[in-house]
């Protein structure tokens, strides 16, 4: 059984995504009018992908602090110490100043927000799977576009053109290989937080 993050980003946040997807079938016509719909929902569907990828790794990384505050306080009056009290200490702790409340799911912010989990999420992710760093790379193409579209603001820098390599333009193709590349992540993300929360606890999370 997979964790509910992952449950819901296979189901509610797919379903959402699926609509959008749809979309394009739905614009008729051949001319430039079609043209400039389809690329709006292209600049639409990237940014609700990057937002609901976000909101799949907060939930996971909710869900890996419940499940930690939850082996403390379950610990019970055997203890000599308030572990309801301890418990809700290390939860706040767990996910106070996190990173993906307030930006994106980028490469940067997954790896500082999980390693308070003492877990080097890319590091356990790529010895799941070697596609890891390709992955990584995509993602942050993600975001970068996402950041464009939202601050409609194409004028990227040096770096950016870099990790893009392409910017002739964001079709339907690309926005579903980012959705793919999304789906991989979610998937490896919750085996890597499995394994590594079981070390902790002592147990399977999910």
């Amino acid at each position: 059984m997979p964790s509910i993050a992952l449950q819901e980003w296979q189901g509610t946040r797919s379903v959402e995504l699926d609509e959008l997807d749809a979309a394009h079938g739905a614009v008729g016509g051949t001319g430039p009018g079609r043209r400039y719909a389809t690329r709006q929902l292209n600049h639409a569907y990237a940014v609700v992908l990057a937002a609901q990828f976000q909101g799949f790794c907060r939930d996971l990384h909710s869900e890996s602090a419940d499940m930690v505050a939850g082996a403390i306080g379950s610990l019970g009056p055997a203890v000599m110490v308030n572990s309801s009290a301890v418990a809700d200490l290390v939860s706040t702790a767990l996910t106070k100043s996190r990173q993906l409340d307030r930006g994106n799911a980028n490469p940067g912010s997954l790896g500082a927000d999980f390693e308070s989990f003492d877990l080097e999420i890319w590091e356990d992710a790529g010895q799941l799977d070697a596609r890891t760093a390709r992955r990584s790379r995509r993602l942050e193409q993600l975001n970068i576009w996402r950041n464009a579209i939202a601050h409609q603001d194409f004028d990227f820098s040096r770096h950016q053109l870099e990790v893009l390599g392409d910017v002739s333009g964001l079709d339907l193709r690309r926005v579903r290989a980012f959705r793919s590349c999304c789906d991989q992540l979610a998937g490896t993300f919750d085996r890597v937080l499995a394994r590594h929360l079981e070390s902790i606890v002592g147990a399977r999370p999910w």
